[in-house]
C-alpha cells in the first residue's frame, strides 16, 4: 500500500529551492568555465552572505 501511495503521489523537489536562482548566482547558467578560483570566489561570497 505504501508503494502504491508513494508511486501515485510522491514528486521530487529541487535539491536547492530557488534552483533557477542559484544557477544564475553561481553561474552555471551563463555558460561560463568552471575554475577553483571561481569556486573560492563564490564560496567567499556565500560565507560573507551567511
Amino acid at each position: 500500500m505504501l508503494f502504491q501511495v508513494l508511486n501515485s503521489t510522491a514528486a521530487p523537489l529541487p535539491q536547492v529551492p530557488a534552483e533557477s536562482t542559484f544557477e544564475t548566482l553561481a553561474g552555471a547558467a551563463a555558460g561560463r568555465p568552471v575554475t577553483g578560483e571561481r569556486i573560492k570566489a563564490k564560496l567567499s561570497s556565500a560565507e560573507a552572505t551567511m
